[in-house]
């Protein structure tokens, strides 16, 4: 998309007229179609990185589960309702 608005800018510039406002008009919407392909990849980068911090949030949920069950096995006569 960047190239095809390189070559329309260049074509606006050569040109008069109708010609030249029709290829202005597909200029600024070229622009646009970008700036919407740039904040699609920035809301794909938060996404990814709130799935990231999801991902890390629940590791460390089920290890402390882990540790806690753990715990239970191995010392069931210290079986404390608040620990485990």
């Amino acid at each position: 998309m960047n190239q095809q608005l390189t070559e329309v800018l260049t074509l606006a510039k050569q040109s008069s007229g109708a010609a030249k406002q029709q290829l202005n008009q597909l200029a600024t919407s070229l622009e646009n179609n970008l700036k919407l392909v740039q904040q699609g990849q920035d809301a794909r980068q938060a996404q990814v990185i709130s799935l990231n911090t999801l991902v890390s949030e629940s590791a460390g949920v089920l290890q402390q589960f882990q540790n806690r069950c753990r715990y239970c096995c191995y010392c069931p006569a210290k079986y404390d309702q608040e620990r485990c």
